[in-house]
């Protein structure tokens, strides 16, 4: 019965009562009725829906081994039994992709669109889900919670809206600023697409599917190892060419071990590999500072840093101080390790 709902909904979504709304309205959703062809039961009530809608199309695949799982505040994929390495767990076909082909003022503008359209978007069901996400970058938060963590790396707190300004112009628009940040904290390579975005973040060696997109033609998810039933399954964002301070800039969460951390001091960039949750440090092949030179700014960033954690500021609005002492907590732990590593390894070399 869904799926029959279902690909009723994907060819009968458009009424002629959407037809005549504008798109620049940002309240497009009110007052609009929606016919469905068939059961009058058809209703997309959760993620479980999403991938069912999915599947509707044609070329769309999600394996039903894997689930969406909910963890407190966090959602992820994960494996209801067990799956082979290279095995093809998602595939979308072209039509529902939001492609970056054109560049991120082309897809802030398509997504907007979308979420304008509200119910009567082709995409409504994916949507509706978007329309319920939270997106706690740190570059919509309000200055006073941005200066909790102004001194922490990376620094440029704001450059995903700089960025925006610098290549699209500048907008007062509420639904362009919504549009931005979903696209910035759940865009892939091949541009913004339904369940691939649900997929989390997490580095080699946990992470154990891919992505595969041909432009034009489909966004794959494919197993790189295998998985075992109840293991959550895990992407890597950004090519793993990111830093935990760009993690948390860039899609609003602390990066698990294994996890690259910096800082900066006179001019130069000191980097540093938390291994694991035990607290290992590793030193990356381009780090090219001895280790006195790393101990002596560290040291002086680790007491700045706790200095500023005993600043309380009672005017900053939960969840905000939540997330920025989370994000103090974990600069300074990774920190800690790092200065000990080095202490150990500069007594060892005297």
């Amino acid at each position: 019965m869904l799926k029959r709902c279902l690909s009723f909904l994907t060819l009968f979504l458009l009424i002629p009562d959407c037809q005549t709304q504008s798109q620049g309205s940002l309240n497009l959703t009110a007052g609009i009725s929606m016919k469905v062809i068939g059961d009058s039961s058809c209703r997309f009530s959760g993620p479980e829906d999403l991938l069912e809608w999915v599947r509707s199309f044609r070329g769309g695949h999600v394996d039903r081994r894997i689930e969406v799982s909910e963890s407190g505040s966090s959602r992820g994929i994960t494996a209801k039994a067990a799956i082979r390495s290279h095995e093809v767990i998602v595939k979308l076909p072209w039509e529902l992709v939001l492609s970056e082909d054109a560049g991120l003022c082309s897809l802030v503008d398509s997504l907007r669109a979308e979420l304008s359209l509200g119910r009567c978007s082709k995409l409504w069901p994916w949507i509706r889900a978007l329309n319920d996400v939270d997106i706690p970058l740190p570059t919509a938060w309000p200055k006073e919670a941005l200066d909790l963590i102004r001194d922490l790396p990376p620094g440029d707190w704001t450059s995903v809206h700089d960025e925006y300004k610098a290549k699209c112009g500048n907008s007062s628009d509420p639904l362009v600023a919504r549009s931005l940040l979903l696209v910035k904290s759940r865009a892939c390579a091949a541009g913004l697409a339904p369940v691939q975005d649900m997929f989390n973040h997490r580095e080699s060696p946990f992470a154990n599917v891919e992505l595969e997109h041909v432009p034009g033609n489909y966004v794959k998810v494919r197993t790189i190892k295998d998985i075992a039933q109840g293991e959550e399954l895990y992407i890597v964002y950004k090519n793993g060419h990111s830093s935990a301070p760009e993690i948390f800039r860039d899609y609003g969460f602390v990066e698990q071990s294994p996890s690259t951390w910096f800082f900066k001091a006179t001019g130069s960039k000191f980097l540093f590999e938390v291994m694991n949750e035990a607290g290992e440090v590793h030193w990356p092949k381009e780090s090219k500072t001895t280790l006195q030179t790393f101990a002596m700014f560290g040291q002086m960033k680790l007491e700045s840093t706790m200095a500023q954690q005993g600043e309380k500021k009672a005017d900053v609005p939960s969840p905000y101080r939540e997330m920025a002492q989370s994000y103090r907590d974990a600069f300074s732990r990774a920190l800690r390790a790092a200065l000990a590593k080095a202490a150990l390894e500069t007594k060892k070399e005297l």
